[in-house]
């Protein structure tokens, strides 16, 4: 089965990097990337990914925000969210969970954390 993912991520670099990375899974398929978080709920109706790995700073609205709107959009299959952030709070991971995400991994994550919680989230799983 090959896991479709979004990419949501303010910055360009992030953004390509983790395409790059992501496209070279054989069974992953980088459906799109945004920087914007009403794109991204926008892209999730049309692209119907398994996975949306989101930032939390995006433009247009905030990932928390996005998180919690993708949530109540009825999307069948609903994507599982990673949230790939700096910020690894407490209250971060709290605010979070609460929202509907499958995971947070912060930016110090290695390739291969980031490839198995792609895989955690797309079997429906919390990490």
């Amino acid at each position: 089965m090959t896991v479709r993912i979004l990419i949501c991520d303010e910055l360009p670099v992030i953004r390509d990097g983790m395409r790059t990375l992501l496209d070279a899974v054989p069974d992953f398929e980088v459906v799109e990337t945004t920087d914007n978080g009403m794109d991204a709920i926008v892209l999730a109706r049309t692209t119907r990914p398994d996975v949306v790995i989101t930032d939390l700073a995006l433009q247009g609205m905030s990932g928390l925000e996005m998180i919690r709107r993708l949530g109540k959009e009825n999307l069948d299959p609903s994507p599982n969210i990673v949230v790939f952030t700096l910020s690894d709070t407490d209250e971060t991971v709290s605010d979070v969970l609460h929202a509907g995400a499958s995971g947070l991994l912060g930016k110090d994550a290695s390739p291969e954390e980031l490839v198995t919680a792609i895989r955690v989230a797309a079997t429906g799983r919390t990490m």
